[in-house]
């Protein structure tokens, strides 16, 4: 499972995410943007944008494959 940490009134709260699937939503910048298990796709901190919708859910297969997100 992943956690995920909030600040909320200066407390530290933690969940854990339960979502384990990807999906690919369109950007509004006429990409598309990836989640892999929940979690947004990122790239020298800033987040990952791609070209098609095709290349998102190729990349999250390669993902699925390392069983981690890949840079």
């Amino acid at each position: 499972m992943l956690a995920k940490t909030d600040i909320i009134g200066g407390l530290i709260m933690t969940e854990e995410i339960n979502d384990t699937s990807n999906r690919v939503d369109p950007s509004a910048h006429h990409t598309f943007l990836a989640f892999w298990h929940g979690r947004v796709v990122y790239e020298n901190g800033r987040v990952k944008h791609f070209e098609t919708e095709h290349d998102a859910w190729q990349f999250l297969a390669r993902c699925d494959a390392a069983g981690k997100i890949i840079h």
